[in-house]
Parts: structure tokens; sequence; C-alpha cells
């Protein structure tokens, strides 16, 4: 008697603990879910169809005009302001993404208006774009090693990673690589690199600052992939029949080859709830 008791109670105990967690990921996304995720992710989810940041529609809207990712703007304006977008900082930048006036100025636009969110954004869009055109990257250069060279130049400016690029190109080595212009900003604090001819902006001390930036953008943007394509699929998702197939439910992109089987798709055809094998699978997914 006290062993089939046994039995039932860690039978039910299992049973409640699938269906919990079935019940939490194979529901359509919620407010309170969605900011759950954004909580772990320390990014701001207001109420809303919001995924990233009240910014959103904003940013999205001027970034594609712009020909960038929303998704990399928004992971800048986190790093540089925690979406606040009246703060001012101890240089002088303001805003949400933290805009120089002498950034302003070469776009004909006022101080006083800097720090308005929907000018701020298109200032940082016309400097990515204005930096992009500059460094002019041939064809075939690796995509995180534009993507981080962009960034260092948002972050330090682009004089020194030119400068960085210069030192690089003389000492025969390639200038498109971020590891070896990162090395080269590094070196430019020393007056062996500073003091070269090729050399036009001078002394570089920030290099540690600016090395830790593109690592936290780019592994931010890197989350912000994520959460966005969640979403979109969780917004197809509650569009569905209950015996649909099941969309991608997994947080690792798709893009970067990792095996799909890592990421929960356990049947194209299984109802939404699946098996206690499929319910684990997502969540090792999510949480990985």
């Amino acid at each position: 008697m006290l062993k089939k008791t046994v039995l039932t109670f860690a039978f039910l105990t299992i049973l409640t603990t699938f269906y919990g967690f079935n019940a939490q990921f194979s529901a359509p996304a919620t407010d309170d879910a969605l900011n759950a995720l954004a909580e772990m992710h320390h990014s701001l989810l207001p109420e809303g169809s919001y995924v990233i940041s009240a910014y959103d529609n904003l940013i999205r809207n001027i970034s594609e005009e712009e020909g960038h990712d929303w998704r990399l703007m928004s992971a800048i304006a986190y790093h540089e302001s925690r979406f606040t977008p009246d703060i001012t900082s101890r240089s002088g930048a303001r805003g949400l993404m933290q805009i120089m006036p002498s950034v302003a100025r070469q776009f004909d636009v006022p101080a006083a208006e800097i720090t308005d969110p929907r000018t701020n954004i298109w200032l940082a869009n016309k400097l990515m774009s204005k930096i992009m055109s500059s460094l002019r990257f041939p064809e075939g250069t690796p995509e995180k090693d534009r993507m981080s060279i962009i960034l260092a130049s948002y972050n330090s400016g682009i004089g020194h990673v030119n400068d960085a690029r210069r030192l690089a190109r003389l000492n025969g080595e390639n200038p498109n690589s971020w590891e070896v212009v990162a090395r080269y900003l590094t070196l430019k604090a020393e007056p062996e690199f500073y003091e070269n001819e090729v050399v036009r902006c001078g002394r570089f001390t920030g290099s540690r600052q600016t090395l830790a930036y593109v690592n936290d953008v780019i592994g931010r943007y890197d989350r912000y992939c994520r959460i966005a394509g969640r979403c979109r699929r969780q917004d197809k998702l509650k569009a569905g029949p209950a015996r649909a197939v099941l969309p991608f439910l997994c947080l690792c992109p798709a893009q970067r080859g990792q095996d799909a089987l890592r990421c929960g798709i356990y049947s194209k055809t299984k109802k939404v709830g699946g098996s206690p094998n499929f319910a684990i699978s997502r969540i090792i997914a999510i949480f990985e």
C-alpha cells in the first residue's frame, strides 16, 4: 500500500511539473512573459507590443530608412544611455545615442535639438553611415570584423581607428581584421607607435574602454536578435490553430549554423504541448 502511494505521488509530481512547463512555453507570449524575458536581458519592455524598448518603432523606422539594423542601433542605445533620452555625459554627449554637439553640427542640427529622441536616433544613423563609407572595407571583409571596427569608430572616433589601420598596413598586417586593429589601438598609448609618421591623431589611452564597448554591444545585439526573433515566432503561434506546426521557439539563431535539434525541434506535427522530452528541450534552448 505504501509503495503504491509513493509511486502515485511521484507520478502526480512529474505530471504537474510537466504541464506547468508546457503551460509556460506553449502559450502565446503575454506581457508578463515578455517582461520577464526583458528583465533577464536587462532591456526595457513596457506594456504593449514592444520587444526591446519603448523606442522600438522609432529606432526601427529610422534605422531601416538609413539602411542599418535596428537591433544593433538598439544595442548601442542601451549601452550609451540605458534608453534614457535626456542624459548628458561628462564629455558633453547627449541623448539616447550619446551624440556630441560636434556631430550635430556636421549635419546642421542645432544643439538644442540633440536630445529629441527622433533627432538623436537620426544623427546616430547618419554618423554610422558616414563611418561606414569612410572606412571603405573591401568586399569579403568578415561581418564581425566589419561591425567591430565600425563600433570602435563610433566609440573612440574614426581618427584613432584609422591610425590603427595605417599602423597595421605599415607593418604588413591586415587593416580589416578587428583583432589586428584592436591590438594597434592598444599600442597607440606607447610613444613608439603614436609618434610614428603615419599616426595623425596622436596618443590613444582609451583602448580598454573601446574594446569592452565593442564586446558589450555585439553581445547585446546578439541577444536582441534572439529576443526579436522569438517574439515574431510567438506572434505567428498566436494566429495558428491548436494542432499547428510548431515554429522555432529557441533563442539560438539559425543563421549561425547551429543544429536545429538543439533548439527543441522535436516533431514538425506535434500538438502544442508535445511530450516531456520536447518541453524540456525547449527549456534548455531558451536558457542555454
